[in-house]
């Protein structure tokens, strides 16, 4: 494959070219590859553009027979996940008598642009059209239609439809057939249909049979025997003994294309909800287009709304998922700039806005703007007197602030009023809770007020074993803690048992490379060392280089 600078992306050599389909070549010239491209008419409303797939149905957790079963089935996954969905253009209900010579009837109730729906193509059926032209660059693929995958006991099913898309100049309507006396309503913005790309090599895929079973099918089997609970092996992609297998796709996804046609009259409401669908099945590209259209209305109208926050929240935390710590703290620093607009202020909402902004700029070190917001959502939970929890996470946070800078007396009353809020409001064998205990601890330790810090450390690792079992890794740091405490106070030998239950239960569940098992490797070698067993520290200290190569 060779690029021509002057046809975009890339233009297949003359030696990969298709016989025949020169045509074609010409006319697809400037469509971009392994891209369905949408031609939009101009009425067409983008805010109710294709949506990436979800590859995960929420009935699958409902069903008591499906739960976790078919969630951690990936060939349903990966089925439900692939290509796009088309969203419905209008709000409408269908009814229908289950009389086959009868036609269904339809109450439009919401429209947008570019909304068709009627009754003409069958008895007992309606019809929504598309209105986009779907093209692909490749001679011979197709984009393939269908109803969504996987979705749960729908009273109608659409027909199934291929479209030659490297060709085709026509736009086509979903035919929904309705298979039982019903009535119904589609929601607008609702997904309805999917569409994906296949090529004809793959639908002329001839068929072979063979009597037996594939290669490792016997390993497979003898490893299902051995391990009757699920190993979810194919989920991660390994082979049975253990090794990975490459390549080893865990779900679709993608992007949509950044040329969008520009739209007039567009609501901001309208592109707030499309953004929300659209991050909620996975494409956040289109989800940010979309809130970048939005936030232009937004300064054009001086307006702003909750639901808007909560999208740009939404989109923070998708970044901060992703580990995009400079993409979340863009979301989070928007979303409160904004949040003077508001008319109906969710102030609950506000303390989360600000408690969010102010643990990215920790992760970030942005110190100062840290303080300041954890103090804003104090300020404002306190003022109206709401999200007693979301206090509690600020003072917490803001306390922990102050406890790396040393302003130990600073943070004192901050993590002893989060310990106490969380105690009263969450009770006291919340994780949340024993968190906000051990951190008041180490702050306590560190005051050198040993008395005080052990016997909150004994509680919590009390509390923690009865709640997540002796062998937990909460369970682990909180004996870390009080083998670190009883080095501070030099009862070595204490601090060498503590050390070593934390090492065995770090060393069973994380990575011997990973932080928490270095660093007690560490303190539990200092110990040693305080105990003239320097053979043993000097062999642990050397396991401790190995491992960080």
């Amino acid at each position: 494959m060779t690029v021509d600078p002057m046809q975009g992306e890339s233009a297949l050599s003359d030696d990969n070219r298709i016989s025949g389909f020169d045509q074609i070549y010409e006319l697809n010239a400037d469509l971009p590859e392994s891209t369905i491209t949408l031609y939009l008419p101009p009425e067409y409303d983008i805010s109710l553009a294709p949506v990436r797939a979800i590859k995960n149905r929420d009935w699958w957790q409902e069903d008591q027979k499906t739960r976790d079963l078919a969630r951690f089935c990936l060939p349903l996954a990966m089925g439900s996940g692939m290509g796009w969905y088309i969203l419905s253009p209008a709000t409408f209900t269908v009814s229908w008598d289950g009389d086959e010579t009868h036609d269904a009837q339809l109450e439009i109730t919401e429209t947008c642009s570019h909304a068709i729906v009627d009754t003409h193509s069958a008895r007992g059926s309606f019809t929504v059209q598309a209105q986009f032209i779907p093209r692909t660059k490749k001679p011979g693929d197709f984009v393939y239609v269908r109803g969504i995958a996987n979705d749960y006991r729908k009273p109608y099913y659409f027909l199934d439809a291929l479209l030659e898309s490297w060709w085709s100049p026509a736009n086509f309507g979903l035919v929904g057939m309705l298979n039982q006396p019903c009535r119904f309503t589609i929601k607008k913005g609702e997904p309805i249909a999917q569409m994906f790309a296949i090529h004809i090599d793959q639908t002329n895929y001839d068929i072979a049979l063979r009597r037996g079973y594939p290669t490792q099918w016997k390993e497979w089997d003898d490893r299902r025997s051995a391990f009757p609970k699920k190993t979810l092996d194919y989920l991660r992609g390994q082979w049975p003994d253990g090794k990975p297998v490459c390549p080893h796709f865990k779900s679709f996804s993608g992007t949509m294309n950044n040329e969008v046609v520009a739209e007039e009259n567009v609501n901001m409401w309208e592109l707030v909800r499309s953004a929300g669908l659209a991050l909620k099945s996975g494409t956040y590209e289109a989800a940010v287009l979309l809130t970048e259209r939005a936030l232009e209305l937004s300064d054009k109208e001086n307006s702003f709304s909750l639901p808007f926050l909560n999208l740009l929240l939404q989109l923070g935390r998708y970044c901060l998922n992703k580990s995009d710590l400079e993409g979340a703290l863009a979301h989070y620093s928007k979303a409160i700039s904004l949040s003077r607009r508001l008319h109906e202020v969710d102030h609950s909402r506000l303390v989360d806005a600000f408690n969010d902004t102010a643990f990215v700029e920790r992760a970030l070190k942005k110190t100062d703007e840290c303080e300041a917001h954890y103090k804003i959502a104090i300020e404002i939970a306190e003022g109206m007197n709401t999200n007693e929890l979301g206090k509690a996470e600020a003072m917490l946070n803001l306390g922990l602030v102050y406890f790396d800078q040393k302003k130990f007396d600073e943070a004192e009353p901050l993590l002893k009023k989060a310990s106490d809020l969380r105690q009263e409001k969450l009770g006291e064998d919340h994780p949340d809770t024993f968190f906000a205990m051990n951190a008041l601890a180490l702050l306590y330790l560190n005051q050198k007020e040993y008395d005080v810090a052990e016997k909150l450390l004994d509680n919590v690792l009390t509390g923690r074993t009865a709640k997540f079992g002796p062998d937990s890794l909460d369970v682990a740091r909180t004996l870390n803690d009080i083998g670190f405490l009883h080095n501070k106070t030099q009862q070595f030998e204490k601090a060498r048992q503590f050390f070593e239950k934390a090492l065995a239960i770090f060393e069973k569940e994380l990575p011997k490379e990973s932080v928490p098992v270095q660093n007690a490797a560490t303190n539990l070698a200092f110990a040693l060392e305080h105990l003239n067993r320097k053979e043993e520290a000097q062999s642990l200290r050397k396991r401790i280089i190995q491992n960080e190569n």
